[in-house]
């Protein structure tokens, strides 16, 4: 590898972490009001976490696999 690759790689690693945590964040702005629901039907805060890191895991996934395509 070249360091041009190297660099390259490092720099999409960084913006794919980078636009997975505003995912979250939006993610979570996004659904607050489904949050408050689940809240109140009893579902804990591990269980929410759970559902939102999945999610984010998924569609980090999905954008990477679109990148290598």
């Amino acid at each position: 590898m070249d360091l041009l690759e190297v660099v390259t790689r490092i720099i999409s690693i960084i913006t794919l972490f980078g636009s997975s945590i505003v995912f979250m964040l939006a993610s979570v702005i996004e659904h607050t009001r489904e949050i408050a629901v689940r809240k109140v039907l009893g579902a804990k805060n591990g269980t929410i976490a759970m559902q939102i890191l999945l999610k984010l895991l998924s569609l980090n996934n999905l954008m990477r696999f679109c990148v290598y395509i």
